[in-house]
């Protein structure tokens, strides 16, 4: 609500769809630190709350009520706001800002990192430095910043088994490269589009954009498509059940289900494999807790060079878990992985005889995070205080015989079928990273940064 006299609180009217947090604290930090930013897309608006009364003043006078975001012509007013609540004015006396340095993230991922920060609420961006193992958080309040704070020195907050540390950091650096950070969406995304945190031209990392084709019998393949379409499917239908379904055909790139809109599709990685499932479906109809399932072709872009080159040495969907110890259980390792893949998995199994275990995901893609994040540290991944050692396994395909997690039914009736051939996988370049050293010392200014 816009107020007639000055305050700490400012109001942008008319604002763009396309304007994040990010576009509206880089103007608002060049007069001051902020303690509040809150967008309100229903509104076309956004208000910003300073620490001090004189830095909005300065903002409105330079402005003259008038400024441009993202191409259009914002109206800048005066609102009305409260006096700052007593414990956050004493945090922000002891050095508080709505901005965090956080150690210890290892080989984390801006993604990873807003997977943990979001529960706290709204972020304007997130910044890495993987070489260095530490990164920023940018909340959009400084209270939400003191929630994640607290929480982290109280209960703890680990990414992938390692605790992290957090301290405050300096407001609005400009060394923090806009480029390299991912920005918040503030309007609301279509299911399965990138989440809060990312930047709408980055790809998540277990999933490509795909469009339906309706079925058409009989078509040969169109284009070479690796994707194929399945609607009608039955609410019982589980991520599971659609793995083991295509693993019948070939092995998987990915698999995507909406339970909303009863839909799926399966990615293969051979335009073969897809083709092979189409023309077994015209063939005989498909049937999942009895319901007949539509099939039909999606429209599939290319294998990403940097997948592609993977699966050349070896990458699947699949990790290879060892030297577990007896009391690892599913949740464990559900936890250890979760961060990588939206806690979204094709199944999770444990032979403690062979201290071993196999995690099945839904993606390429995402098990090469997983991997990725969980080795590139100096130390070994410890679990239940024990290392573990991370590799991708081997995807069991075919019509007949055991599939992996997406195998047949009978699959448990002799769980020994389960061990997978672990697949030799070169390090990359583009996934090295060295391990931050965790120190802390008074030299280590971090919020100059």
């Amino acid at each position: 609500m816009a107020s007639s006299g000055p305050s700490r609180s400012l109001y942008f009217g008319n604002i763009s769809p396309a304007v994040t947090y990010y576009d509206v604290c880089k103007l608002a930090n060049v007069y001051g630190n902020l303690e509040l930013v809150k967008i309100v897309p229903q509104k076309k608006c956004a208000f910003v709350n300073f620490v001090r009364e004189e830095c909005a003043q300065r903002l409105f006078d330079e402005t003259k009520g008038s400024v441009e975001l993202c191409g259009q012509r914002v109206v800048v007013g005066w609102a009305k706001t409260t006096p700052i609540r007593p414990e956050i004015q004493t945090a922000i006396d002891e050095g508080a800002t709505r901005n965090l340095f956080v150690a210890g993230i290892g080989g984390a991922t801006e993604h990873m990192l807003s997977s943990v920060f979001l529960g706290f609420g709204d972020i304007e961006n997130i910044v890495c430095v993987p070489r260095k193992g530490f990164g920023f958080d940018n909340m959009t309040s400084i209270k939400t910043a003191l929630d994640a704070k607290t929480a982290c020195e109280t209960q703890g907050i680990e990414i992938a088994g390692r605790k992290l540390t957090v301290k405050w950091a300096k407001e609005g650096v400009p060394a923090r490269d806009p480029r390299t950070v991912t920005n918040q969406p503030q309007y609301p995304q279509p299911l399965h589009e990138p989440p809060r945190g990312f930047m709408p031209h980055q790809p998540q990392p277990h999933q490509q954009q795909q469009h339906f084709m309706p079925p058409h019998a009989g078509m040969p393949l169109s284009g070479g498509s690796r994707a194929i379409y399945l609607g009608n499917l039955a609410e019982e239908v589980s991520n599971r059940e659609i793995c083991k379904l295509g693993n019948k055909f070939g092995a998987l790139e990915l698999v995507r289900m909406n339970k909303e809109k009863k839909t799926a599709f399966i990615n293969f990685i051979e335009a073969s494999a897809a083709e092979a499932m189409f023309h077994a479906a015209q063939a005989r109809p498909l049937v999942l807790h009895n319901a007949e399932v539509k099939v039909g072709w999606a429209k599939s872009a290319r294998l990403r060079p940097e997948i592609q080159e993977a699966i050349q040495h070896g990458a699947t969907r699949n990790l290879y878990v060892g030297g577990i110890s007896e009391n690892v259980t599913e949740d464990m390792l559900r936890k250890l992985i979760a961060p990588y893949c939206h806690d979204e998995f094709d199944g999770i199994h444990i032979l403690h005889e062979k201290k071993i275990a196999f995690v099945n995901l839904l993606s390429i893609k995402a098990a090469m995070w997983a991997k990725q994040a969980l080795t590139s540290a100096e130390e070994p991944i410890v679990l239940d205080n024990v290392p573990i050692k991370i590799n991708f396994a081997k995807e069991h395909v075919g019509g007949g015989g055991f599939m992996g997690m997406g195998g047949p039914v009978h699959r448990q009736d002799d769980p020994m079928q389960y061990q997978q051939q672990v697949q030799q996988v070169q390090p990359q370049h583009t996934m090295q990273y060295e391990s931050y050293d965790g120190g802390m010392g008074m030299d280590y200014d971090v919020t100059n940064w």
